[in-house]
């Protein structure tokens, strides 16, 4: 059973607004995390960014661990969904943003 749906999960173009200067779009990864689904909000996560990168989850070269303790991350994003939580951290050269809804936003860090 997935915990993630495909909607998102496909690399979204973002172009700048025309009052913001920027050399060149950003490719951001998103996908939604199912908090009623069997998988971890941390396994979404780490699944999240190995797709950005284009690779398989085991050879990112850095783990989740190395960065945030995963089964804090899982209790922190838990319960009540009516209570708004963001969480922002770097990733095996990505970019992760955690909102409280389940969107797990991925870009590659410059």
């Amino acid at each position: 059973m997935s915990s993630t749906t495909d909607d998102e999960s496909a690399t979204a173009q973002n172009t700048a607004s025309p009052l913001i200067a920027s050399d060149a779009p950003t490719d951001d990864h998103r996908t939604r995390h199912d908090f009623a689904g069997e998988r971890r909000l941390s396994t979404s996560v780490v699944q999240a960014v190995a797709t950005t990168l284009s690779t398989d989850p085991l050879s990112l070269d850095e783990r989740l661990y190395d960065v945030l303790d995963p089964d804090a991350l899982d209790r922190l994003f838990e319960g009540e969904a009516t209570r708004p939580r963001t969480l922002s951290f770097e990733l095996a050269g990505c970019s992760v943003t955690v909102h409280g809804d389940g969107l797990i936003v991925v870009r590659r860090v410059p």
